[in-house]
């Protein structure tokens, strides 16, 4: 089984460290080989036994939909939002939507975990070309949190998440709040437990 972890960045934080955690922990395992891409081309701050299995961004173009957000750049996301209250943030992202599916085909992903809400609005995207990849978005924020940073692209934050072949989160609330949408959640508190438990 190839998988692949998608994260923002691999700069010090608890995602990126949780990605790093699992990750390198999944691939002690027999028969499974574990990749990673980070959205941002920044440095790694994290260990990974097998360095030729992460891979970044060309450009910080695949990155666009957080430089967006956060600064609020875009006419057509102005008019997007004057007339619909909502962007659609796949416009922006259609490199990463690309860099994911050439990484999906070179390296025969079979399993997809995506980590943000950016990354789970692509979902549909990624599934219109592979529909037999499984996805899993692991949901590390609660979900008033990633309601607030994804709250101008609602819609398709809740696609993707009907679209997701399973959701992992990290609290009770955001699997009674997330179930709405899909049922297939998992609840792992702390993914550290991995590491004693298996």
């Amino acid at each position: 089984m190839n998988l692949c972890f998608v994260s923002s960045g691999f700069e010090i934080g608890g995602v990126e460290r949780m990605v790093n955690f699992v990750g390198e922990h999944l691939g002690t395992r027999e028969g499974i080989k574990v990749y990673y891409y980070s959205v941002s081309p920044t440095r790694i701050m994290w260990h990974f036994k097998n360095i030729n299995q992460v891979f970044m961004a060309k450009s910080s173009s695949s990155a666009l939909p957080v430089v967006l957000a956060r600064k609020g750049l875009s006419v057509y996301r102005r008019i997007d939002l004057f007339f619909r209250h909502e962007y659609n943030v796949n416009i922006f992202q259609h490199q990463f939507i690309r860099d994911v599916n050439q990484l999906i085909m070179k390296a025969g992903i079979d399993t997809l975990i995506l980590t943000s809400g950016y990354q789970f609005a692509a979902i549909p995207e990624i599934k219109k070309k592979y529909p037999n990849v499984r996805v899993i978005a692991w949901i590390h924020e609660s979900y008033k949190t990633i309601n607030t940073v994804t709250q101008e692209f609602h819609d398709y934050l809740v696609a993707g998440i009907r679209g997701a072949d399973e959701l992992v989160c990290l609290t009770e609330n955001s699997v009674h709040y997330f179930s709405k949408w899909n049922t297939h959640i998992s609840l792992i508190h702390n993914a550290i437990d991995l590491g004693n438990n298996g």
